[in-house]
């Protein structure tokens, strides 16, 4: 595989939902591109929602699809290219030039082969395991499974045309689709295209990028197979329709901030807050409007809530036929659900409720600030780092907040997703979709700043308007340098091994020792893996493992038995063969469990290198007792 093969294989995606999004009628002005994109994404994310419930979830078709809608997309763009090209200044050209140079090191590091975490659990797991099978699949024990999942079903499709490594790629896209709409509406306008030779325009959509993509925790999702960015952009995508309705009041605007929250919704259970934080903000006009003309007000309704129900509603009802339980492992208590209990209820909540630096009143007071100030690697500090340089473009936003409409609502629309966000799970990356839209909200500080008579006469002439640009370029790329200089080492790194023409891409990421045995192993077997929930590595062979090791469901089944002999014989119930070990324990296991792996008369080892271990299940009959270490 080449550099540019998985950066192909997303283009085409790309023109494919780019044609797709004719199906809403939408024109090149102003939001028009914006819209076009979230109509092209729902009707994506439902075809795919219907292949995979039908089981034609399959390369084949999947292929033939992205080549055609690749291909429609493509003559679309080219035909109104030269119908009605944009003017594009020299000075945006060069700022557009500066805020992709970093973006090469991070995509450089985005098509290596390695996947992160939550990407060898669930995000890559499941798209590749419905491309096998042809769509949905029961996968025991594995919530995710059963959660909305429209974003990783079109990883599937970048699988399908570009492998795994293309699905890395794909949510480095969403990355850049956030960055563009950050310069696109850095300015606030509504029916003609931004200026780029204006220089407000200009530096604010530069400024906004940057404090973007300065984040720790951005420039990691770029790089991986998560769904938050995907989740920005569809955050910032309702922010700016909404934003639209409160000026003109044009119900189309409702309909396509309508379909934005239903991609919220449908790419991640988080999503459905999101999506009520956005929509407070037009309860109040909505409820006036209900007061003044309660028909208009209806037709208001239907249009942003009608969309956002056919988006999600599927999802819900696919859990709720596979469960019992339409939002399971929620609600537990009220509608039941298999492989659960109150105790895993219990448990989740509390291991998502130790996440950050407490929860006291003084915590809360504390939190913004330790948001941009104290966050690193691990749960105890948001698992993730923003940069501290919101601090200091902050006051310019809240200075801009008395005399804009744009800096109060995105100031509102972030202060309510940070309530959200702290009241629940307090992982840095559930708070991304909120920070483009406080990069708006800077942004238009900054174009309030540039707007002051003073300044605006300054900049009219073309020697200071080019300082003001260089200088904001300049300053982009040493802040990039200065906080990412293993970043650039690493994308450089890759860049020399990609043009060096005697080095061997691997295929496949690397792996733990034990799963190349489980590999190897027959393709009836079941292989439950006790210390990891990387999904992934096992391919194609079955595994099963627990979600969370914070509330483990194979453990709680089978830590209730009396004896290891129970163990063995639950495993057996449920067709379990096999049994694999990776790495340090993460968990404690119940004496019964650990029993059984020393017992050669109820799981002979069949594996071992370093701390990896693989066991067969033995009927008890089928041999003697013994014991063996660990």
């Amino acid at each position: 595989m080449t550099l540019l093969a998985p950066a192909a294989a997303v283009v085409s995606i790309g023109l494919a939902v780019y044609a797709a999004g004719r199906v809403g009628g939408a024109q090149s002005t102003s939001a028009r591109p914006l819209e076009r994109w979230i109509w092209g994404f729902a009707v994506w994310t439902l075809m795919l929602f219907f292949l995979a419930s039908l089981g034609a979830f399959r390369e084949p078709i999947l292929q033939a699809m992205v080549i055609s809608g690749a291909v429609f997309g493509a003559v679309e763009i080219v035909r109104r290219r030269w119908a009605r090209p944009l003017p594009i200044s020299v000075a945006t050209t060069f700022l557009v030039a500066l805020s992709a140079l970093p973006l090469v090191f991070v995509f450089a590091v985005t098509v290596n082969p390695t996947i992160s975490w939550d990407a060898a659990v669930y995000h890559l797991t499941l798209p590749d395991l419905y491309l096998r099978e042809g769509g949905f699949q029961e996968v025991p024990f594995l919530v995710y499974a059963l959660w909305p999942q429209a974003v990783d079903l079109l990883f599937g499709v970048a699988m399908a045309v570009g492998g795994y490594v293309a699905a890395k790629t794909l949510h480095f896209g969403f990355g850049i689709l956030v960055v563009a709409t950050l310069w696109r509406t850095a300015a606030p306008q509504r029916e003609t295209p931004l200026d780029p030779s204006r220089a407000s325009g200009v530096v604010a959509g530069l400024v906004a990028s940057a404090l973007f993509l300065l984040n720790d925790v951005v420039l990691f999702e770029l790089r991986s197979a998560y769904v938050d960015l995907a989740m920005a952009f569809f955050a910032l995508a309702a922010f700016l329709f909404l934003e639209r309705w409160l000026d003109d009041n044009d119900d189309r605007s409702l309909l396509a901030a309508g379909l934005a929250c239903g991609l919220l919704a449908s790419s991640k259970i988080t999503g459905v807050s999101i999506s009520a934080c956005l929509l407070l903000l037009v309860v109040p006009r909505l409820a006036r409007r209900f007061r003044e003309n309660p028909r208009k007000a209806r037709r208001s309704v239907v249009a942003l809530g009608l969309p956002m129900v056919i988006l999600w509603i599927p999802w819900l009802l696919r859990t709720w036929l596979a469960t019992g339980n339409p939002v399971y492992p929620l609600l537990w208590e009220e509608f039941g659900g298999p492989d659960w209990s109150s105790q895993l209820t219990a448990q989740l909540v509390d291991w998502q409720r130790s996440i950050g630096m407490g929860r006291t009143p003084f915590d809360f007071l504390q939190l913004p600030w330790r948001v941009f100030t104290a966050g690193d690697t691990g749960y105890e500090n948001f698992d993730g780092r923003l940069t501290p340089l919101w601090l200091a473009f902050l006051p310019l936003a809240l200075w801009r907040a008395a005399f804009s409409a744009r800096a109060r609502r995105a100031l509102l629309a972030v202060f309510l997703l940070f309530i959200a966000w702290a009241m629940g799970s307090q992982q840095m990356r559930f708070l991304i979709p909120a920070l483009p839209i406080l990069a708006l909200a800077v942004a238009d500080g900054v174009v309030g700043l540039l707007s002051i008579p003073s300044i605006r006469r300054r900049l009219r002439a073309r020697s200071s308007a080019g300082i003001l640009f260089a200088a904001t370029g300049l300053a982009w790329l040493a802040g990039f340098a200065g906080t990412q200089p293993h970043l650039i080492q690493a994308g450089k790194t890759h860049l020399d091994l990609y043009f060096d023409h005697r080095f061997q891409r691997p295929t496949e990421p690397p792996s733990p020792p034990v799963f190349q045995a489980v590999k190897s192993l027959p393709a009836d077997s079941i292989v439950v893996l006790l210390n990891s929930n990387h999904l992934f590595h096992c391919r194609p062979t079955k595994c099963w493992a627990n979600s969370f090791f914070e509330a483990p469901q194979i453990d709680e089944w089978l830590a209730s038995a009396d004896s290891s002999e129970e163990v063995a014989a639950r495993l057996n119930a449920r067709g379990v063969t096999h049994i694999a070990w990776t790495g340090a324990p993460r968990i404690r296991h119940a004496p019964p469990i650990l029993g059984l792996l020393r017992r050669t008369d109820l799981a002979e080892p069949v594996f071992a290198q370093g701390s990896d271990r693989l066991w067969r299940l033995k009927h008890p009959e089928q041999g003697e007792h013994s014991e063996v270490s660990r």
